[in-house]
C-alpha cells in the first residue's frame, strides 16, 4: 500500500508547488523581519539618545554644584587673604594678574557666544519658525540691549541719584570705614563738640548706606548675567557641549569671584554681610541652570521646547556680547591700561582656543556622519 508521504508525491504540481508555496507567507515573514529591524534601530536609537540626555543631565547637576561652589568659595579669598596677611601681601599684583586671567576669559566667551550658542541657537528656530527673518539676531540684539538698559538703570540710580550729605565738608571714606573730615585749623570750641561728633557720625550712617546700597545694586547687576549664564549650561542637550560651557564659565566665574570679593569686602567689611552677598550671589547661576533644565526636559511639546530653548539661548548670547566687551575688554583694556599689550594678546589665545575646539569637535562629528 503506498504511503501518504508517496501519494503526495505523485500528485502533479505537487512538487513544484512545495517549493513556491505560500508566497503571502514569505511576504508576511519578510515583512515580519524587516518590522522587527526596524524597531531594533528604532529601540537602539532611543536607548543611545537617553544615555546622551542622561549624560547631559549628569553634567548639567554637576554645573549647578559647581557653579555654586567656585562663585562662593574663590569670594571668600580676597577677604580672608586681607585678612590673614593684611600689608605683606602685594594685592596689586593679584589684582593685575587677574585682569589678565578676566581678558583671557573674555575671548573665550566671545569665541563661545559667536561659534557656539548663537549659531545653536539658530539651529533651534529656523527649524521650528519658517519666517525669512533673522529672529535669532533679532533676539540677540533685545538680549544685549536689555543687559545694557539693565546696567543703565543700575549705573544711574547707584551713583547718579543717590547723594551723600556732606555738609559741606570734604569726607574721604577710610577702609575701616571711618569718615576723615578736614577740620579748621582753629579748633572748634568746647560747645560745638558734640554737634561736630553728631555730623560725623550722621555722615559716616550715610555713606555705609551708600555702600551698602551699591553693593546690593552691583549684586543684582551680576545676578542678571550670572542667571543667563548658568541658563545656557542648562540648555545644552548634549554632554560635551554642556562640560565645555562649565568650564568657560568656571574660569569666568575665577575672575569675576575674586574681584567681587575685593569689591564686597571694601564695601560691608563685616564677615556676615559678606557671606550672605557671596551666598545670593552664588546662588543664581546654578538656578539658571534649573530653569534650562526645566525647559529642555520637562514637559511633552518638544516643538515648544525647543523654540522656547533658542530664544532663551540667543538672549544669553546677547548677554555674553555684552559681557565680553562692556564689562571685560573696555574696563580692563581701555580703562584699567596695565599691560594692556598682554591682555590683548590672552583675549586673541581665548579666542583661539574656543575656534579649536569648535574644529575638532565638528571634525569629529563629521567622522560619525560618515
Amino acid at each position: 500500500m503506498p504511503m501518504m508521504s508517496d501519494l503526495h508525491l505523485n500528485i502533479p504540481g505537487y512538487a513544484e508547488s512545495s517549493h513556491n508555496s505560500n508566497p503571502h507567507g514569505e511576504a508576511l515573514l519578510t515583512s515580519r523581519n524587516s518590522t522587527s529591524g526596524s524597531s531594533s534601530f528604532i529601540n537602539n536609537y532611543v536607548v543611545t539618545k537617553t544615555q546622551k540626555l542622561t549624560m547631559a543631565s549628569a553634567a548639567r547637576i554637576t554645573g549647578f554644584f559647581v557653579l555654586f561652589l567656585i562663585t562662593f568659595l574663590i569670594g571668600l579669598i580676597p577677604f580672608a587673604l586681607l585678612r590673614i596677611f593684611q600689608k605683606k601681601l602685594s594685592m596689586d599684583k593679584v589684582k593685575k594678574w587677574i585682569g589678565i586671567l578676566n581678558c583671557f576669559t573674555g575671548g573665550i566667551f566671545f569665541g563661545t557666544a559667536i561659534l557656539h550658542l548663537l549659531p545653536e541657537a539658530r539651529e533651534l528656530l529656523t527649524e521650528k519658525i519658517s519666517y525669512d527673518y533673522p529672529i535669532t539676531e533679532a533676539i540677540t540684539g533685545g538680549g544685549f540691549l536689555l543687559t545694557l538698559t539693565l546696567e543703565h538703570l543700575v549705573s544711574y540710580y547707584s551713583f547718579g541719584n543717590f547723594k551723600l550729605h556732606d555738609h559741606g565738608h570734604d569726607n574721604k571714606i577710610e577702609p575701616n570705614g571711618d569718615v576723615e573730615m578736614n577740620k579748621e585749623k582753629n579748633e572748634p570750641e568746647k560747645k560745638d563738640s558734640e554737634k561736630d561728633s553728631s555730623e560725623t557720625v550722621e555722615i559716616q550712617q550715610s555713606n555705609m548706606s551708600f555702600l551698602i546700597f551699591r553693593s546690593f545694586l552691583l549684586l543684582l547687576a551680576l545676578s542678571f548675567h550670572m542667571i543667563f549664564e548658568g541658563l545656557a549650561v542648562g540648555l545644552q542637550k548634549e554632554e560635551e557641549d554642556a562640560w565645555i560651557l562649565l568650564g568657560v564659565l568656571s574660569l569666568h566665574k575665577v575672575a569675576v569671584a575674586f574681584s567681587v570679593g575685593f569689591q564686597l569686602e571694601e564695601n560691608l567689611q563685616k564677615f556676615k554681610y559678606v557671606i550672605l552677598s557671596l551666598f545670593l550671589l552664588s546662588i543664581v547661576a546654578p538656578i539658571g541652570v534649573v530653569i534650562g533644565y526645566i525647559v529642555t526636559e520637562v514637559g511633552e511639546d518638544a516643538h515648544g521646547q525647543e523654540i522656547a530653548s533658542g530664544v532663551l539661548q540667543s538672549l544669553s548670547v546677547g548677554c555674553f556680547i555684552y559681557v565680553t566687551f562692556f564689562e571685560i575688554l573696555s574696563h580692563e583694556i581701555h580703562i584699567t591700561k596695565e599691560r594692556s599689550h598682554l591682555k590683548v594678546l590672552f583675549t586673541i589665545i581665548g579666542f583661539a582656543i574656543v575656534v579649536g575646539i569648535q574644529f575638532v569637535k565638528h571634525d569629529h562629528e563629521g567622522e560619525h556622519a560618515h
